[in-house]
């Protein structure tokens, strides 16, 4: 039998949950979303290093992606691509950085979504 650890066992009694402020409604539409299982690895991932870090935005490096999404450079670039026109991630540039973000549900296509039965 295995040896019980006799060290105390800690109590969480609050644990700050900050994933993304509207996460409920994101989660929500991703359930219902139309998305490939790279689209989806991109966005959680891209959540997590923006409002899962308290930032409205974050410079990611392809290098990075890489390691997060453990998807190919060009698996990535295409990927984003689609999100891109989508509406779900956002992008903007400045000088040499290029910054992401995932839209607000209401700003993807209308086209993402499975149809209502």
């Amino acid at each position: 039998m295995p040896k019980r650890s006799t060290a105390p066992v800690q109590v969480v009694e609050h644990i700050n949950y900050s994933f993304i402020p509207n996460h409920r409604v994101t989660m929500h539409a991703m359930a219902r979303a139309k998305l490939s299982s790279q689209e989806s690895r991109v966005v959680i991932a891209l959540m997590n290093q923006t409002n899962g870090y308290l930032r409205e935005e974050d410079e990611i490096l392809p290098s990075f992606w890489q390691v997060i999404t453990l998807m190919s450079v060009e698996s990535i670039h295409h990927t984003l691509s689609r999100l891109i026109k989508q509406g779900i991630v956002v992008t903007g540039k400045e000088e040499r950085a290029r910054y992401y973000h995932v839209a607000h549900p209401n700003e993807w296509s209308k086209s993402v979504f499975a149809p209502n039965r």
